[in-house]
């Protein structure tokens, strides 16, 4: 657990807990979302190798024309920000090496889990090589 002062409300803790999965989604125990007490508000999902920024890129533009939604990008920081049409949206940072998933409502974990392994496993897509391993 983290505990530092908001930038939004200097009055104001943040709490920030991080969940470190060692076992399958699968495999956690009955009753594991009881231990949190507020759902979680993002997944941060690291990954190791390269990631090609313009193909990736290029990847979201295909979605957004094909599903809706708004595409940001940053050249210079080699970020990617991708809102879908639903309210969830995706950030990847090349540079740092995460992708970070915001759901559009504050969700169970296991639901949150699920989505962004879907997620992260169709932008693994051997056809795409959008994110290579080392």
């Amino acid at each position: 657990m983290e505990y530092r002062q908001s930038d939004e409300d200097p009055s104001q803790v943040v709490v920030e807990r991080t969940l470190t999965l060692r076992c399958k989604p699968e495999d956690l125990p009955e009753g594991f979302e009881g231990v949190f007490p507020t759902g979680m508000k993002e997944v941060v999902i690291p990954f190791t190798g390269k990631a090609d920024f313009d193909s990736l890129v290029e990847a979201f533009e295909d979605l957004q024309e094909n599903h809706g939604g708004s595409l940001s990008e940053n050249d210079k920081d080699a970020t990617i920000t991708y809102d879908m049409p639903k309210g969830a949206s995706v950030k990847i940072f090349c540079n740092e090496k995460e992708i970070v998933f915001f759901p559009s409502n504050t969700t169970s974990i296991s639901k949150m889990i699920e989505g962004s392994k879907d997620a992260f496993v169709s932008l693994r897509e051997p056809r795409q090589h959008l994110l290579e391993d080392k």
